[in-house]
């Protein structure tokens, strides 16, 4: 498990392959789940081991996945992901296709044949050039945007250790870049780390969280910090109504659906495994849905519990319409609303959920900003600064908006 790896390693890594991970194949190679996967599972694992994380193996399997050109698309974006996030590495699998070679391991299956930035006759993939373009890219900025210091995040996502915590955790990942901020994981059992944001999923039975884990977190709320709360599946928490200002009237099995609005043109669609009909005492309501309150906010000693009647994270993971074209299913805006809740002031906003934004303090009142384009078509979006851009060096910024080409990303400074 991850404490052990973090006693026996100096370094950990991944193998972020969308086929063999779970959430993370649902959409086409060159969209925003697969470009997100090798940022958000190194974070996961380094965030909660302790360890550095860097991308050790990654790949699109070959032609069976993804064509040559999309492959290349979706490693420049994860890539500029990568550097953003402070991973340090992104390494391809492998140098040379294996396919012709006629012997064991290589004829044990007929996937993994074409791995390589090469062909079996030395012609170069498109994947290669990018790797080349980016190092170079990367040789180009002067030394102090190269080494970019640390992301900036705004929320602390609480990861559970009785049941696997990654589909949450991955979705919390891309509905925080599409709602324009970045969060940091920590586990719910251990000690929590300060921060004026949590985010603590539903879990999938009844006892997902320890009492301790539950008390913790309320005590962090009371002393000022805010709470977005999901429920759904199974879970259960004693004390519910005190801490949300929100009354459980009834429980049944079986799952239920439905649509609200909340400061967007599109509705957002949801849906649960089980249904839990609820009503505000004392919670401020949100947005309603199916006649009763689906998103509410309530004080709780200096800081608020915000809660959400479904579980958003395991919702939007198993959905196809929430991290895939250019009008996504906008559940990000419950993320968006929470931050906003919380107190969340970012230096640089772009109102477009495929464009994910990192900011990087200098140190002397610059700030580094590394904007994504996880979409395969040019953006040209509004976007909102806190400052003026000093310089540009990838993209284009200028009389207010945001110019960045297909699967890929700007890069500038604001003062």
């Amino acid at each position: 498990n991850l404490d052990m790896q973090n006693e026996l390693v100096d370094e950990l890594t991944t193998h972020p392959y969308p086929l063999f991970t779970p959430g993370a194949s649902a959409d086409r190679f060159d969209a925003m789940r697969s470009e997100c996967h090798p940022v958000a599972e190194s974070l996961y694992y380094w965030n909660l081991s302790g360890r550095h994380c860097f991308v050790e193996e990654a790949g699109d399997l070959g032609r069976c996945t993804a064509s040559e050109e999309r492959s290349a698309a979706s490693m420049r974006t994860a890539m500029f992901g990568s550097w953003a996030s402070g991973l340090g590495a992104y390494v391809w699998w492998c140098a040379y296709d294996q396919a012709g070679l006629g012997f064991p391991p290589y004829t044990w299956n007929a996937i993994e044949r074409e791995l390589g930035l090469f062909t079996r006759s030395r012609q170069v993939k498109p994947s290669l050039r990018e790797l080349g373009a980016f190092r170079k890219f990367l040789d180009g900025l002067p030394r102090e945007i190269a080494a970019l210091p640390p992301r900036r995040t705004d929320a602390t996502f609480l990861v559970p250790q009785k049941e696997n915590g990654w589909l949450p955790g991955f979705a919390a990942y891309m509905l925080s870049k599409q709602a324009g901020f970045d969060i940091a994981y920590a586990s719910a059992e251990k000690p929590l780390p300060d921060a004026s944001f949590y985010i603590l999923p539903a879990g999938t039975t009844y006892d997902t969280y320890s009492e301790q884990a539950w008390d913790a977190v309320l005590a962090k709320v009371r002393a000022g910090a805010t709470l977005l709360l999901s429920k759904g599946n199974l879970t259960r928490y004693s004390g519910f109504e005190a801490a949300t200002g929100v009354r459980i009237e009834w429980y049944r099995s079986g799952g239920r659906s439905g649509t609200f609005k909340l400061g967007g043109e599109r509705p957002v669609a949801w849906s649960d495994t089980t249904t839990t009909s609820v009503s505000a005492q004392g919670a401020e309501v949100l947005a309603e849905s199916n006649g009763e309150p689906i998103l509410t906010a309530h004080a709780l000693g200096r800081g608020k519990v915000v809660f959400v009647n479904f579980p958003i994270e395991t919702d939007a993971a198993g959905r196809r319409d929430c991290f895939s074209g250019r009008n996504p299913n906008p559940q990000y805006l419950v993320y968006r609303k929470a931050a906003e809740i919380a107190g969340v002031k970012r230096r640089a906003a772009c109102d477009v959920p495929y464009v994910g934004l990192t900011e990087h303090a200098l140190g002397d009142g610059r700030t580094v900003v590394v904007a994504v384009n996880y979409d395969n078509d040019p953006v040209d979006c509004a976007l909102t600064l806190v400052g003026s851009v000093e310089k540009t060096w990838r993209g284009t910024v200028a009389d207010g908006r945001l110019r960045i080409a297909g699967n890929d990303a700007a890069v500038f400074v604001i003062r």
